[in-house]
C-alpha cells in the first residue's frame, strides 16, 4: 500500500476521532483557564502561558488551535495534563522528563511523538492514526501496540522491556530501533520497506531478513545468533554483528559495505569484495575452537566458512604443510592473519585443545549392541548407526539429562544413553461393507481392544482376520495391524406350506438371492393357483431377505354333472365343487316309460357319494308294456304303451282319459322275424347351448322338419301337416295345445292332433289302477308272417311290468318289441292256421268291444278276430277284478246320488 493511501486513511481516522472529541470532550469556543486545575504541572503551566496571546489568562479555542508543535525536552515535567486541549497538535517532544503517564488520545493530529527517556510503563497511541514517527525509547514499556498506526515510518522503542513486537501492519516502516529489549523472536516479513534495523542486545537466536531487500544498515550485535544470512540484502552498507555465535559470514557480494564489526564471534575467515576499503572494520576476538589429536594436524576443511588457506599469513603456533595446518607441539593458541580483500587483513585465533584418547560408550537400554568408540580427547565422536529395539523407535543419545550433540568435543570418557519412544501402532478395521469401526492407536506390547461386531445387512459377522488368519486379540501388538471383517452371508429358510397338497421341499436361500419357484404341488380336487406370503401373492423374482413361509393357495375343482334323460324331460346340468354331493334332481318324465334310476357307467349312482370328476348320469327307463291276446287263437304279445325311441316319426300324443285315434303301419321288417326287440337309443350328452330344437311329431301325417331357434325366441309356424281321412287340429305339448307365440327356452317335442273316424277304444290303464295292485301283465300273440315264412305256433310271450299309474296306450307303433323267454316251443299247425284266418294286417275298423266275455277278470285282454294290432285300439283289462269292482262301486254311488236327488225334489214339491 502506498504512503498516500495510508495517509488518506489515517486522516479519515483522525477526523473521526476529532469528531468524537468534539462531542464528548472540550466544547468548541470554550476558553480554558490557565490554572492548576487545568494544568497541574507548574512547568507545563508556565509553558502554555506563552500561547495566551491576549494575556487574559485563558486559552481560547483559536489560541489552542494555533498550537501545532510543543517541545518540552528535558524540562523535568512529571504531568502533562492539559495536553488534550491542543487538538491541532502535530508534533510533541517531551523527551527526557519524569513522565509516568502520557495521554495523547485527544491529540489525533499528531504525526511525530518523542516521549523517550521517561518513566512510562504504558503508552497508548492507537488513536493517533496519523502518527509517522514515534520515539519511545528509554522507558519501561512491557508492550506496545502500533497495529493502527499505518502511517508509521520511524519507530524507536529501544531500551524497554518488550518481549514481543507486532509490526505486521506497519508496511511503510523504514527505520526500526528495538534494541535492548527482551525480544526472542521478531518477524519482519511484512516490513519490506525497512532501510535501517537496530535489534542489538536482545535474545534473538534466529534473524530472517530475507524480505528486506532495501536494507542498508543492520545492527544485530549482542544476540545469540549462530548464523546470519545476508544473501537477499545486496545494498547493505553498515553491518554490526559482534558478540554473537557466528562461525561464518559471507560478504562476498556486499560491494557497498563501508562499516563492519563482527568482533567476538567464532569466525575463522572472512572474504570481502567491496568497491572500496572499509571505513570501519572490527573483527577482533574471533576465536574458533579446534580439536587436535595426537597427529597435531588440522584439515582446513574442518574450519567453517569459505576458509582459504592461501589467504593466511603470519601463523603463530602452527605452520602450513601444503593444505594441512600442522599445529606446533603443545600449542594451545594459534594465530594468523587473513586477507579480507582490499588490502585489509585481520588477526584470527584458533583455540587448540589437546585431548587424550577417550572412550565413548553407548547404553542401548535393551536395544542391539553398539560398540564403544575411541576418539581423541577434544574431538567430536562420530554418531554411530541408529540402534534398534523391538517395539520402540530410537529418539536420541543423551548425556545426563540433555540430548548429546555429536559436534561437541569429547574431553573424557562418557557413556551415552539411548532414549527410546515406544512405538504406537495404527489398528484399522476394514468392515468389508459393514458399519464403520473406528481405528485406534496402540502402544507396543499392549492389546487391541476387540470392538463390537460391525453390522452388515444380510450377513452375519464371523471374525476379524489378519493376513487371512483369525486375529487373536489376546496377543500383544507389535506393529501396524489392518484387520479385515469376515462375513458369512445369511441364509434363509423358505418353507412351502402346500395346505394338504403334495409336499414341497423347503429351500435354503442366500441373502438377496431369489428362490426358484418350485413345481406346482397337486391336491386332489383342487387346482393350484399361486404361492402367497402374508396374504399377498409372492413374486419369485424378488430377493429373499428373511425366513419365509409361503402358503399354497388352491381353487377347488368344479365338475359338470350332466343328466342324460334319454329322451325324457330335460334336467339342467349342475356344477358341483369337488367332494361335494349332487342334489338328486326331480324325477324326469318320458312318455311311455317309467323312470327307474340314474346310472353312471352302467351302475346305479349313489347321490350320497362325493363328486370327484365330471359326470354324465344316464337315466334308466322301464318301458310301459301291455299284453294283447288274440281271441281267436288266444295268442298274446307284449306291446309298449308308446312308441319306442327308434320310431321318432310315429310318436303318440298322450292325454289321460281321452280317446285317441291313430292308424299306424307296422314295421314289416321287424315283424317278419315273428319276434319284437325292445330297443332304446342311447342318450347323448346335452351340452349347454344357446339354441334349442323344436321337433314336430306329425302323428302319422306328413313329416315336418325340426326347427332350431335361439333361446327365448318364438317358433316360426310351419306349414300344417296333412293326413289321409283326418283333419289337423293343432300342435300339442304335454297333452295341451301349444301356443306358438310363446318364447322357447328348451328343446321340445310338439305332437300333431287329428280328428278321424278310424278310432278304436282302449281301456286306460288308469281305469284299472285306482287302487294299487300287482303289476299289469300285457300279452300279445305274434302276427302271421307273409311269404314263405311261418310264425311259431308257440311264440314267446313278452311281459312288461307296469306300475299302477295313469297310462293311455295307443298302438300306433311301427314295430312290436318282445322280451325273449329262456325257451321257445316248436311252432304248431293250429296256431298257424288261426293266424292265417284272422290276419293282423286287416285295416277294417271295428266297433268298440261290448261283449262281456272279453272282460274275464284275469287281467288278459283277448284280441278279436277283426282287431288290428297296428292301427286298431285294444280294450285293456286288469289282471284282477279290483278295477271292475271299483267301477261297480262308482255306479252304485251314482245311483244313490240320483235317488237322493229325486227324494229331495219330491219333498220340496209337497211343501
Amino acid at each position: 500500500m502506498s504512503r498516500k493511501y495510508v495517509t488518506f486513511f489515517a486522516t479519515i481516522l483522525s477526523l473521526l476521532f476529532s469528531f468524537s472529541f468534539v462531542t464528548s470532550g472540550v466544547h468548541a469556543d470554550e476558553n480554558i483557564v490557565i490554572d492548576a486545575d487545568h494544568f497541574p504541572d507548574e512547568t507545563f503551566r508556565k509553558f502554555v502561558i506563552s500561547f495566551d496571546k491576549n494575556k487574559d489568562g485563558q486559552l481560547s479555542d483559536s489560541e489552542r488551535e494555533a498550537v501545532t508543535e510543543i517541545d518540552l525536552q528535558n524540562e523535568s515535567i512529571s504531568d502533562l495534563t492539559g495536553l488534550e486541549y491542543f487538538t491541532k497538535l502535530t508534533q510533541l517532544n517531551c523527551r527526557d522528563n519524569q513522565l509516568e503517564v502520557l495521554n495523547v488520545s485527544q491529540n489525533k493530529a499528531l504525526t511525530e511523538l518523542d516521549c523517550g527517556l521517561n518513566n512510562l510503563q504504558t503508552l497508548d497511541v492507537r488513536a493517533n492514526a496519523l502518527l509517522e514517527e514515534l520515539y519511545c525509547d528509554g522507558n519501561q514499556l512491557a508492550s506496545l501496540d502500533v497495529k493502527t498506526n499505518l502511517a508509521l515510518t520511524t519507530l524507536n522503542c529501544a531500551d524497554n522491556q518488550l518481549k514481543d513486537l507486532d509490526l505486521s501492519q506497519n508496511i511503510d516502516l523504514k527505520h526500526l530501533d528495538s534494541g535492548t529489549n527482551g525480544l526472542k523472536t521478531l518477524s519482519l516479513n511484512k516490513n519490506i520497506a525497512l532501510e535501517s534495523l537496530n535489534i542489538k542486545n536482545n535474545n534473538l537466536q534466529v534473524l530472517d531478513i530475507s524480505q528486506l531487500s532495501k536494507l542498508t544498515d543492520l545492527d544485530c550485535s549482542d544476540n545469540g545468533l549462530v548464523t546470519l544470512s545476508l544473501e537477499k540484502n545486496p545494498d547493505l552498507k553498515t553491518l554490526y554483528c559482534s558478540n554473537n555465535l557466528l562461525t561464518a559470514l559471507d560478504l562476498s557480494d556486499k560491494k557497498e559495505l563501508v562499516e563492519l564489526d563482527f568482533s567476538n564471534n567464532r569466525i575463522s575467515s572472512l572474504n570481502l569484495n567491496t568497491k572500496r576499503p572499509l571505513t570501519r572494520l572490527n573483527g577482533i576476538d574471533n576465536e574458533y575452537n579446534v580439536l587436535i589429536g595426537v597427529s597435531q594436524e588440522l584439515d582446513p576443511a574442518r574450519l567453517p566458512g569459505q576458509f582459504d588457506v592461501t589467504k593466511t599469513s603470519q601463523w603463530v603456533g602452527a605452520k602450513l604443510d601444503g593444505n594441512i595446518i600442522r599445529i606446533d607441539d603443545d600449542a594451545e593458541i594459534v594465530t594468523y592473519r587473513y586477507d579480507l580483500g582490499q588490502h585489509q587483513t585481520l588477526p584470527f585465533k584458533l583455540t587448540v585443545s589437546y585431548k587424550e584418547r577417550v572412550t565413548v560408550s553407548f547404553d542401548t537400554d535393551g536395544g542391539n549392541l553398539v560398540e564403544p568408540i575411541v576418539v581423541d580427547r577434544g574431538t567430536p565422536v562420530t554418531e554411530p548407526p541408529v540402534p534398534e529395539k523391538f517395539g520402540y523407535t530410537f529418539k536420541c543419545w543423551q548425556l545426563g539429562k540433555l540430548p548429546y550433540k555429536f559436534e561437541n568435543n569429547v574431553n573424557k570418557d562418557i557413556t551415552l544413553q539411548a532414549i527410546w519412544t515406544i512405538n504406537r501402532y495404527a489398528v484399522t478395521f476394514d468392515s468389508m461393507g459393514g458399519s464403520l469401526v473406528f481405528p485406534s492407536l496402540q502402544n507396543h506390547g499392549t492389546y487391541v481392544l476387540e470392538p463390537m461386531p460391525p453390522y452388515r445387512e444380510g450377513y452375519t459377522f464371523v471374525e476379524w482376520q489378519l493376513d487371512g488368519e483369525p486375529y487373536d486379540f489376546r496377543q500383544p501388538i507389535s506393529g501396524n495391524v489392518g484387520l479385515t471383517a469376515i462375513w458369512e452371508i445369511n441364509q434363509y429358510e423358505v418353507e412351502f406350506d402346500s395346505a394338504d397338497g403334495t409336499p414341497v421341499t423347503s429351500e435354503t436361500v442366500n441373502y438377496n438371492s431369489t428362490v426358484a419357484e418350485p413345481e406346482a404341488p397337486s391336491k386332489e380336487g383342487y387346482t393350484f393357483k399361486e404361492w402367497q406370503y402374508k396374504g399377498k401373492a409372492y413374486y419369485f423374482e424378488q430377493p429373499v431377505t428373511e425366513d419365509l413361509q409361503l402358503q399354497a393357495v388352491w381353487e377347488i375343482d368344479q365338475f359338470n354333472v350332466i343328466f342324460n334323460t334319454d329322451g325324457g324331460s330335460e334336467i339342467d346340468s349342475d356344477i358341483v365343487n369337488y367332494n361335494e354331493t349332487i342334489c338328486e334332481p326331480k324325477v324326469p318324465v318320458k312318455e311311455g316309460y317309467t323312470f327307474v334310476e340314474w346310472q353312471l357307467d352302467g351302475d346305479p349312482y349313489d347321490f350320497e357319494q362325493p363328486v370327484t370328476k365330471d359326470l354324465q348320469l344316464q337315466a334308466i327307463w322301464k318301458e310301459n308294456l301291455v299284453k294283447a291276446v288274440n281271441q281267436r287263437d288266444h295268442s298274446s304279445i307284449i306291446i309298449p304303451t308308446e312308441p319306442s325311441a327308434e320310431s321318432t316319426d310315429n310318436r303318440k300324443d298322450h292325454e289321460t282319459g281321452d280317446r285317441i285315434g291313430n292308424k299306424k303301419t307296422a314295421d314289416r321288417s321287424s315283424q317278419s322275424t315273428g319276434r319284437s326287440a325292445i330297443k332304446n337309443a342311447p342318450g347323448q350328452t346335452q351340452p349347454i347351448i344357446k339354441q334349442v330344437t323344436v321337433t314336430f311329431d306329425s302323428n302319422g301325417g306328413s313329416s315336418i322338419a325340426p326347427l332350431t331357434v335361439e333361446i327365448g325366441t318364438q317358433v316360426i309356424v310351419p306349414q300344417p301337416p296333412t293326413k289321409e281321412n283326418a283333419e289337423f287340429q293343432g300342435w300339442y305339448f304335454n297333452g295341451k295345445p301349444f301356443d306358438l307365440g310363446q318364447p322357447i327356452n328348451q328343446d321340445i317335442l310338439l305332437t300333431a292332433r287329428w280328428s278321424t273316424d278310424d278310432e278304436f277304444w282302449v281301456t286306460s290303464v288308469s281305469s284299472i289302477a285306482a287302487v294299487p295292485t300287482a303289476p299289469l301283465q300285457l300279452t300279445a300273440e305274434p302276427e302271421p308272417i307273409s311269404g314263405d315264412r311261418t310264425a311259431s305256433t308257440d311264440a314267446p310271450t313278452l311281459t312288461s311290468s307296469v306300475q299302477p299309474t295313469e297310462i293311455t296306450t295307443t298302438t300306433n307303433t311301427t314295430s312290436v318289441t318282445e322280451t325273449t323267454t329262456s325257451t321257445e316251443s316248436e311252432p304248431s299247425t293250429e296256431a298257424s292256421e288261426s293266424l292265417t284266418e284272422s290276419p293282423i294286417a286287416s285295416t277294417e275298423p271295428s266297433d268298440p268291444p261290448t261283449d262281456p266275455s272279453i272282460l274275464k277278470g284275469d287281467g288278459e285282454a283277448p284280441i278279436n278276430a277283426n282287431t288290428n294290432l297296428r292301427e286298431g285300439s285294444l280294450r285293456i283289462l286288469p289282471q284282477t277284478g279290483q278295477g271292475y269292482a271299483a267301477m261297480i262301486v262308482a255306479i252304485i254311488l251314482l245311483i244313490i246320488a240320483v235317488v237322493l236327488f229325486v227324494i229331495r225334489s219330491i219333498f220340496k214339491k209337497k211343501k
